[in-house]
């Protein structure tokens, strides 16, 4: 009996996992001048911070939000140390609605230009009052959002960088690392927003001793990018568990990393996966019980 209610905990686990996806939202009716906003974005309601982003306006595309706060959100174009001239605009959503809600009223919507490294403050250029037509649209199933990406001419600290990897840009996951550098071999990976990266040879509890690979790109590697340069990284050595602490033992990068697209199992394929191995797990366990008791 403990044993088929471990299974079934289990297996509902696996279905809430399928199910918590991040919300991948559709603006609608946001008419900021002079061209309106349009687009998506996709809210991690866990970790409350927006993992890829596709916002249109002005002739721009937005892919960076750098204010994930619970009344408003504000993106500017890409990611970078000085934001100062840098155009912007800002959601602020109405009081009624909180995270999570798949229909997000938009209260009021602003743009402007970054005063300063930060972006805070900015100067107002345009504004817009939103009503009952302005709104964020949410789904909890979000289209597949991976991409197997091959490094190309890609070298770090001079040392030959070669591999590929696979990013799900709507989960924010890095899978099927199998990266080589001086020698070390990668093989699991995590990723900061999407653009910043760093590579262990595999997932530890203790990094302590473990090289460390560290990958900058200017902007997200997001499905609509065939290609992305490497702006910036190292090689390092990690000098505590968490990797926090490292010795760089090579500084450095460059190259490209290119894209082409590969399929992502849908939530309801997982599961039948979960539920299939489940029962490959039960039906082996009766064929194996009577000869254990014997």
């Amino acid at each position: 009996m403990l044993k088929r209610t471990m299974l079934a905990t289990a297996l509902l686990g696996f279905t809430g996992g399928a199910q918590a996806s991040p919300v991948l939202y559709t603006l609608s009716g946001v008419d900021l001048a002079p061209s309106g906003i349009s687009g998506t974005y996709v809210y991690d309601i866990f970790t409350h911070t927006v993992v890829s982003a596709a916002l249109q306006y002005g002739g721009v595309t937005y892919r960076q939000n750098i204010l994930p706060g619970a009344s408003s959100f504000e993106f500017v174009p890409s990611s970078m140390a000085d934001l100062t001239g840098q155009p912007e605009f800002s959601l602020t959503f109405d009081p009624s609605s909180s995270l999570g809600d798949l229909h997000r009223p938009i209260a009021f919507a602003q743009s402007g230009v970054c005063s300063n490294a930060n972006c805070s403050p900015s100067s107002t250029v345009n504004s817009f009052a939103g009503g009952a037509g302005s709104f964020a649209q949410g789904s909890t199933s979000p289209p597949p959002g991976s991409q197997h990406w091959t490094l190309t001419g890609a070298s770090v600290g001079g040392v030959s960088l070669t591999g590929s990897f696979d990013y799900d840009y709507v989960n924010n996951l890095l899978l099927d690392v199998a990266l080589q550098a001086d020698g070390a071999v990668y093989g699991f990976g995590t990723s900061n927003a999407g653009h910043l990266f760093s590579f262990y040879p595999a997932q530890s509890a203790d990094y302590t001793g473990q090289p460390l690979l560290s990958l900058s790109f200017p902007d997200f590697l997001f499905n609509t990018t065939p290609s992305m340069m490497i702006d910036a990284g190292y090689a390092a050595a990690c000098t505590n568990a968490a990797c926090s602490l490292f010795d760089v033992t090579r500084s450095g990068a460059s190259g490209a990393a290119v894209a082409s697209a590969i399929d992502t199992p849908e939530p309801a394929s997982l599961l039948l996966f979960g539920v299939g191995m489940a029962a490959t797990w039960a039906a082996r366990r009766r064929r194996v019980r009577p000869t254990a008791a014997r």
